[in-house]
């Protein structure tokens, strides 16, 4: 015999309010919150298109692995247009991190500016800034008439909305500040980008990983220009491995700490605790200590 379940109204209340909660949730994470649905003029056309890990190449191919190999959430693209015809473009990243978020607009960053988010490079027809968890990219498209105005009013309107700020990967704090330049900074997590100053090849011979912190910095002056990469382990023993692997690369397999390569610049790498340093393109074996000692003093 069958015995029927009678669920109270208590019970069925708290399943109710449970669920309406969890959909209010999703909805305040959404990263669509922070877009306005009009500035002045500009108003909303179509629906918002929404991207995954798999999708996103349908969006910007050929630009899609730069926020994979950082790691995103999802990413938002609504479209605004005036008159039918001129239209803007506003793509938000949620990078899930601050620092993924920060990873990404290092990359586009050409000039120090705080005016809008956390840092922003800001154009005639794109506005590019990082606030919190979020990567933000304005792009105006078919505009005859000047678009940076309302450009600028889209990315306060925005960065005003997330609320929080995000903090920096904690790396960048042991980066010398002697002769370092603060826009050249680029922040990753992911080998690929290992290249992105100084060819060193494609594999993952310093074992860069989500593990693993790891930062380029240029220093000294234009025409003379050092590049520093620090790579922070989760150990001392994986940092040792990570430079005995890279002295088998590049410093002949020896216990050598600087060496003069072929193109006729100097190369140095030390390690400090769970920390490696590389410089290259020093003019002088002299450079390469100088930078080398800096680091290891601010470590």
């Amino acid at each position: 015999m069958r015995h029927k379940i009678h669920l109270s109204p208590t019970f069925l209340f708290i399943v109710l309010f449970f669920q309406i909660s969890i959909t209010m949730l999703a909805q305040q994470n959404k990263a669509s919150q922070h877009l306005p649905s009009k500035i002045d003029a500009w108003h909303t056309i179509g629906d918002d298109k929404e991207y995954n890990e798999e999708s996103l190449y349908e969006h910007i191919n050929g630009g899609a692995e730069l926020f994979i190999s950082y790691g995103f959430n999802e990413a938002i693209s609504r479209t605004y247009s005036k008159g039918g015809e001129a239209e803007i473009s506003v793509d938000i990243y949620d990078m899930i991190e601050s620092k993924n978020a920060y990873g990404v607009f290092s990359h586009s960053r050409e000039s120090l500016d705080y005016s809008i988010g956390q840092g922003c490079q800001i154009y005639e027809d794109a506005v590019l800034f990082w606030k919190s968890r979020y990567y933000v990219a304005i792009l105006s498209f078919k505009c005859l008439d000047n678009t940076q105005p309302v450009l600028l009013k889209m990315a306060k309107h925005i960065s005003n909305s997330i609320k929080s700020k995000g903090p920096l990967p904690g790396i960048l704090s042991k980066l010398p500040k002697k002769g370092l330049l603060e826009e050249s900074i680029l922040y990753f997590n992911h080998h690929a980008w290992q290249n992105a100053f100084y060819y060193l090849g494609d594999d993952n011979f310093l074992f860069i990983t989500k593990e693993t912190d790891a930062v380029l910095a240029k220093y000294g002056e234009k025409g003379r220009l050092q590049y520093l990469m620090l790579i922070q382990y989760s150990n001392d023993q994986k940092a040792s491995l990570a430079l005995k692997n890279f002295r088998k690369e590049y410093l002949e397999n020896s216990e050598k700490q600087i060496l003069l390569l072929e193109d006729g610049y100097w190369m140095g790498a030390n390690q400090k605790g769970s920390f490696v340093m590389l410089v290259f393109h020093g003019d002088s074996k002299g450079q390469i200590i100088d930078l080398l000692n800096s680091v290891q003093e601010t470590l």
